[in-house]
């Protein structure tokens, strides 16, 4: 493979990085936050399932928030298939909202085009990590960064 496509490659992997953190970090609060509004529901039925269901999430989203820092190519896959998974919830939101009419319908179409932007950002994550020898994966995950210039006109 060409040297130039490989540092390109790398410096991809390198950016998607950090904001993918962030995503998954707000991903792994907001269903941690989930987790603990489960506790007012009456019904304990309900309650165990909406509960058991956050802490797995937060599991898969927490192994993939450790593929991603630490650019493990089988761990980033969890975060991708949470995704997923939040992309075909939101089509079926969509779709029985579109069946009725609904204040909230903005909210979900705006949801559904966020959700999207990540699974393209993922993949691209992903698509950056496989066309990396492990000579380069591991130097991102040995703290590699691009050089950084700094231009001073006086």
């Amino acid at each position: 493979m060409d040297e130039n496509v490989i540092i390109i490659n790398k410096l991809n992997a390198f950016s998607i990085r950090k904001s993918l953190l962030c995503i998954a970090f707000i991903d792994l609060i907001l269903n941690f936050l989930n987790l603990l509004g489960s506790q007012n529901i009456e019904s304990e039925t309900e309650k165990n399932v909406i509960m058991y269901t956050s802490l797995g999430l937060c599991f898969i989203i927490l192994l993939g928030i450790i593929g991603i820092n630490r650019y493990k190519i089988n761990l980033v896959y969890c975060y991708f298939i949470y995704s997923i998974t939040q992309f075909i919830k939101y089509i079926f939101i969509l779709y029985i909202f579109l069946s009725y009419i609904s204040t909230f319908i903005l909210l979900y179409i705006l949801s559904f085009i966020v959700t999207c932007m990540i699974l393209r950002l993922t993949y691209k994550f992903i698509k950056c990590l496989k066309s990396l020898d492990n000579d380069n994966i591991e130097s991102l995950q040995n703290g590699w960064q691009p050089l950084q210039y700094r231009l001073v006109f006086y």
